[in-house]
């Protein structure tokens, strides 16, 4: 093989391998998790939320299940990734795990907005978000999780008082 002219052409070549393998490795875990009946759509938002949360493929596969993930007719239903994710904030592209159940996301060191796509869940019935760092104001499009029995938002730093939780508690009575 030719010598590249300069160190910079060197790093540059290793870098595109690098990226040449990542997507390779990206492309053969997609495939993976539809093998293993996970909707092609959740795949790509279960790879999207690990990336979020400056986590891996190899985080998200770890020992014999799925680390925190249930899997109900191809569709994830459950999420509990309480005190297993260490930084980031929840993106908008959440809003297409739309047979979600369940989504545990205690202490997890998360921060920013709580993205309003978060009442585009309407199958969830559990949310719990406590203990993490999330700023601003609580997304009124929670109301419209009419299936919410259970709301957990304490210990984050919400710059209102929180309004749009006494309209989903007189649902949680």
């Amino acid at each position: 093989s030719e010598e590249p002219d300069s160190e910079e052409d060197y790093y540059g070549e290793q870098y595109k391998l690098r990226q040449t393998d990542h997507r390779h490795r990206s492309v053969a875990f997609r495939q993976e998790l539809v093998e293993r009946r996970f909707s092609p759509q959740d795949s790509e938002i279960l790879l999207s939320l690990t990336q979020a949360f400056g986590k891996t493929e190899e985080w998200l596969r770890r020992g014999n299940g799925w680390n925190g993930i249930k899997v109900e007719g191809g569709r994830v239903t459950e999420v509990d990734w309480s005190r297993k994710v260490a930084s980031g904030t929840i993106p908008p592209i959440i809003r297409g795990l739309n047979s979600l159940t369940y989504l545990n996301l205690y202490g997890c060191g998360l921060s920013g907005n709580l993205p309003p796509q978060l009442g585009e869940l309407r199958p969830l019935q559990v949310l719990i978000l406590s203990r993490n760092s999330f700023t601003g104001a609580v997304p009124p499009s929670l109301a419209q999780l009419t299936n919410l029995n259970s709301l957990d938002l304490h210990a984050n730093d919400f710059s209102t008082r929180v309004p749009t939780v006494a309209i989903v508690q007189d649902r949680l009575k």
